[in-house]
């Protein structure tokens, strides 16, 4: 069984921030760089997506969503940092992939896929 951490949508914050051991185990399984986020863009076309479970819903990532392609550069890097075990700061890359309503009367948060 895998631990429950807490997680925040934080729109100030321009990437996905988390648990150090996971965030190197995701980019170990694809090819990046476990500590620069570096991975070659030859490989973009053969990853997978990655699933997050936020309140016992999960949502699915695509590799376009969670890689950063510097076109000008050719550089292409994973879009997380770690930096808490115990939190998940959920950023841009996640809240440009779904949108969400904050329910400040009833004390909700909705979430749902943007269409493309």
């Amino acid at each position: 069984a895998r631990a429950s951490r807490k997680a925040l949508l934080d729109t100030g914050s321009s990437l996905i921030y988390g648990d150090p051991f996971s965030l190197a185990a995701m980019s170990t399984r694809i090819g990046a760089n476990p500590l620069t986020g570096e991975i070659p863009c030859s490989a973009l076309a053969t990853l997978k997506p990655f699933h997050f479970v936020l309140g016992g819903k999960r949502f699915t990532m695509q590799p376009e969503e969670y890689i950063f392609h510097d076109p000008a550069t050719g550089i292409c890097e994973v879009q997380w940092m770690p930096v808490s075990e115990y939190l998940w700061i959920m950023g841009i890359p996640f809240l440009q992939t779904y949108y969400t309503v904050y329910d400040i009367k009833d004390h909700r948060i909705g979430l749902a896929r943007m269409r493309k």
